[in-house]
């Protein structure tokens, strides 16, 4: 399966996006750090395509690892609000609000719940930029 992953606008709070399947039809909104110059924990990743494949760690159960980013490892795609809860990874959501006075995404365990409800065990990213 291949879905793809539309960043619609960065700000100082973070990238924002939305995920859709091949097809055009949403399945979340995304949040990421900013683009950074790909630096590790710091920044978003390139646009391009990425496998990603079942992750159970200490800290994130179920959920999806990218593989081969280019100068990068343990990028996942995850539950979370504001970039305060990502080193580099995606978070999901189904809508957009503020925490803390910063933009932010909302039901982020509901968006990735729904992922886990309608997602293969591994699939295909496509990343593209705004």
């Amino acid at each position: 399966m291949r879905i793809i992953l539309q960043r619609t606008g960065m700000s100082l709070d973070g990238t924002f996006g939305m995920i859709s399947t091949g097809g055009g039809n949403p399945l979340c909104l995304t949040l990421e750090d900013p683009w950074l110059e790909n630096q590790r924990n710091k920044s978003c990743i390139p646009a391009g395509v990425y496998t990603f494949s079942p992750h159970h760690g200490a800290k994130y159960q179920n959920v999806w690892r990218a593989d081969h980013v280019p100068g990068r490892s343990g990028i996942l795609i995850h539950a979370g609000n504001t970039t305060a809860d990502t080193e580099g990874c995606i978070l999901v959501g189904l809508e957009l609000g503020a925490v803390g006075g910063k933009d932010a995404i909302l039901q982020s365990k509901k968006a990735l719940d729904y992922l886990r409800a309608v997602l293969p065990a591994k699939f295909i990213l496509e990343v593209r930029d705004a």
